[in-house]
């Protein structure tokens, strides 16, 4: 039995290993079989903190980040050994958002404002740096194609080359002053534009600095913002060109993602819980009274 409260979204599958690997709300990382419903737990790892997110897996390593600013890698293949821990003596600062990984490496933002690129597979510190723009991060870092975004509470938006910790992108800005008001859930990325959330209000960002005028931020966005009837409480999901939605109130909203134009919108009666799941053109979505919803199709 596992204690303490698990949420869907702080779970990862071992698939070569049929394991389960979960992080609960009192510092507790188990595994247990993936195949076996009443399966019992396999192993269970008491970590340094609250595990900040779902954990990662790069390889057989389990990585967890926790809000004492400890980052450790757990062997799947041994009962969830500490392979590696990061840093090796003392912290760094708390996390509060959860790590990134891409291509093996692992993106963490602390609070006291700056990023730590981490080898996944072995721990190796590979960079670290201050952000320019100062404040907490709440929200996971995104990395899309060669370009890694960090999402900076007070509104700012860093983008730095993926793997490094320093230089421009090639055709990215490095700091996009973007948000007037704190930026609490996961932006998305869809080629040259970033989708983002200001309570009620979805925006278009355009990337590429060759697009836009950086001393007018007007011709920043792609679109004048689109506007849901009450406050998204859904990260922004992007399939073929169509940004969906979840609200408070209980709607699902589909935004045409090149002109901000809604395209359809469904009343389920309750607050749209986790972001919707796009499989083969149908939206999957939870809501707060319990229900799973299957939209179009």
């Amino acid at each position: 039995m596992v204690a303490g409260q698990v949420k869907s979204e702080d779970a990862v599958a071992v698939s070569g290993l049929n394991l389960m690997v979960v992080a609960t709300d009192d510092g507790d990382v188990y595994a247990r079989d993936a195949l076996r419903a009443a399966a019992s737990g396999i192993w269970q790892v008491e970590v340094p903190g609250v595990v900040r997110g779902a954990p990662l897996l790069v390889g057989e390593v389990v990585v967890v980040a926790t809000d004492g600013g400890v980052v450790l890698g757990l062997d799947a293949r041994a009962n969830g050994s500490v392979a590696w821990r990061y840093p090796e003596e003392g912290t760094i600062g708390e996390v509060v958002a959860a790590p990134t990984e891409a291509v093996g490496v692992v993106y963490v933002a602390d609070r006291e404002g700056s990023i730590h690129l981490i080898d996944g597979r072995s721990g190796t510190p590979l960079c670290d740096s201050p952000l320019e723009a100062f404040g907490a991060v709440v929200v996971p870092p995104i990395v899309d194609s060669d370009t890694v975004y960090v999402f900076v509470e007070q509104g700012q938006i860093q983008a730095w080359p993926a793997g490094r910790c320093g230089g421009v992108p090639q055709g990215r800005s490095s700091v996009y002053p973007a948000s007037s008001v704190p930026i609490l859930l996961p932006p998305a990325v869809d080629g040259d534009t970033l989708y983002l959330l200001e309570r009620q209000r979805l925006l278009a960002l355009r990337l590429n600095p060759s697009t836009f005028d950086p001393t007018d931020p007007s011709t920043q966005f792609r679109w004048l913002p689109y506007t849901a009837e009450s406050v998204i409480t859904t990260p922004p999901v992007v399939a073929d060109g169509v940004v969906y939605l979840g609200t408070q109130q209980g709607w699902v909203r589909a935004v045409d993602g090149s002109t901000g134009e809604e395209l359809w919108a469904v009343d389920l009666g309750a607050k749209v819980e986790q972001a919707p799941v796009v499989v083969d053109g149908a939206v999957f979505v939870v809501t707060a009274d319990g229900n799973v919803w299957a939209l179009g199709g």
